[in-house]
């Protein structure tokens, strides 16, 4: 069960209707760091910008975590649709192709779940 913060806790309960955005942070074992969104816009948020397309377009299914006396870790489907023209950065090479040859094994995701009102602008942090 994740626990809510009491200021998302508040909004959520004073704001019928929200924006929502979930943001990727994939680690690769390289040191490599890609910032995605599944928002349709460019966000910027930590000091970060995450990109909407231009690493193709992130999406995470439902979370799935069992409460044991011992940590377990947390599982979530993550899929990635980009065309042959979205690169690796810094390289010719299509993203689908290193993801193809094992370039993302192994690699830390950490998804961050960001809400605000709608009428106002993205969160920007």
């Amino acid at each position: 069960m994740k626990t809510l913060t009491p200021a998302l806790l508040n909004f959520l309960q004073n704001n019928n209707s929200f924006n929502k955005a979930d943001l990727f942070q994939i680690t690769l074992n390289n040191g490599q760091i890609i910032y995605a969104s599944d928002y349709g816009v460019d966000l910027t948020f930590g000091g970060n910008i995450y990109y909407a397309t231009q690493y193709g377009v992130w999406k995470r299914g439902p979370v799935t975590q069992e409460a044991k006396a011992r940590p377990e870790s947390t599982t979530m489907d993550i899929t990635l649709e980009a065309k042959q023209s979205v690169l690796y950065p810094g390289t010719d090479t299509s993203l689908m192709a290193t993801l193809n040859a094992g370039l993302f094994d192994g690699a830390i995701v950490k998804v961050l779940t960001v809400y605000w009102p709608i009428g106002t602008m993205p969160p920007r942090s």
